[in-house]
């Protein structure tokens, strides 16, 4: 089979790289029109019953759809109108005391504060403010950051509870 010049080409079993489904970061996975459907023999609506009946192995993919998606994280932070406040906090845990009872005392952000810090949804660290996510990157699981971390927000204390990629 010849490959389109503009376009690079993977098959379906190399791009999925083990996984059962579509990676969410191809086009195909979002319920999209695959882009062997101009190609003689597919139409768009083959194209789609292939990836909703879970098919995806049976056709090509894109080498875009290749890359796995970001990892995601799930989070728990402390936030501080100030410095002082956020090393504060950091003091007390770094003295033994639980990050979910100081985040409860201390924490400005009333949606995480009765949760203990917990940012309830998985995200991308991406899709944070810049300094938020550099230091969840940083970040192993359980690990508290060293220093407070300044956003728009105010001071933030920041531990990762979990990733998963």
């Amino acid at each position: 089979m010849k490959t389109p010049p503009d376009t690079a080409w993977a098959t379906a079993s190399a791009a999925t790289a083990g996984r059962s489904h579509a990676p969410t970061a191809c086009p195909s996975a979002t319920g999209d029109v695959l882009p062997m459907s101009g190609r003689p023999g597919w139409s768009a609506s083959m194209s789609r019953r292939v990836v909703v009946a879970g098919l995806v192995p049976l056709v090509l993919l894109p080498a875009a759809c290749a890359t796995a998606p970001p990892p995601q994280y799930q989070v728990s932070h402390i936030l501080c109108a100030t410095e002082a406040d956020a090393w504060q906090a950091l003091r007390r845990v770094q003295a033994g005391e639980a990050f979910e009872k100081v985040a409860a005392e201390v924490s400005l952000d009333t949606g995480t504060r009765a949760r203990g810090g917990r940012i309830v949804h998985w995200t991308a660290a991406d899709d944070w403010t810049p300094a938020f996510a550099a230091e969840v990157k940083r970040l192993r699981v359980g690990e508290v950051s060293a220093r407070p971390v300044k956003t728009e927000f105010g001071w933030h204390l920041l531990r990762v509870d979990a990733i998963r990629p």
